[in-house]
């Protein structure tokens, strides 16, 4: 019986310093792997709250010029709106246009051909007469206040818009969890 017990540990023995000797390096499968959350982040919504009144208080500082030049630029982002809507529009009416004469038969290939000709002048003069110009209007006036704000030692509007931004909607996703754990508590 003592026998049976000393072979079964030297064999124990043997197997693990044979096991421990083949170690191939560099397999470790990670897609799994992941940590324990060990920290809870709190976020005051007063604190951004703040942080956006802070930032719309620098539009106060901006000159006279600036403010006006913004209040023009972003009235020309309205109507801009609606003439590239009227772009697409016009464009959807071109595709029509053309899936028409392609689509024809050869005796009315002439008529469909118009509409096509009719339709690519309308678009083309929309799309490079009418939208590109008040595009490029607006590029300029953007980069025209940008450039007085630096001159002024200020942060250009539209980088303070997108801050506020993102302020407003880590308060909106944050009021939103807190009314939703409510109902879970």
């Amino acid at each position: 019986m003592m026998k049976i017990h000393l072979y079964i540990a030297m064999l124990w023995v043997i197997s693990l310093l044979a096991g421990c000797n083949d170690v191939t390096v560099g397999y470790l499968y990670t897609t799994e792997a992941s940590y324990s959350m060990d920290t809870l982040q709190v976020t005051r919504f007063s604190a951004l709250e703040d942080n956006i009144n802070e930032l719309e208080r620098v539009f106060e500082k901006y000159t006279p010029e600036i403010q006006n030049l913004l209040a023009e630029t972003d009235q020309l982002e309205k109507e801009f709106i609606s003439l590239s809507s009227k772009r697409d529009e016009l464009y959807e009416a071109y595709k029509r246009a053309r899936t028409a004469w392609l689509n024809a038969p050869a005796s009315d290939k002439e008529y469909y051909q118009e509409l096509l000709n009719k339709a690519t002048e309308e678009y083309t003069y929309w799309k490079d007469e009418v939208v590109a110009p008040a595009e490029r209007k607006i590029r300029s006036q953007k980069n025209t206040i940008s450039s007085m704000c630096g001159n002024i030692g200020l942060a250009d509007p539209y980088t303070l818009r997108e801050q506020i931004s993102q302020l407003q909607e880590q308060i909106d996703k944050g009021g939103f969890y807190q009314f939703h754990f409510l109902f879970l508590a």
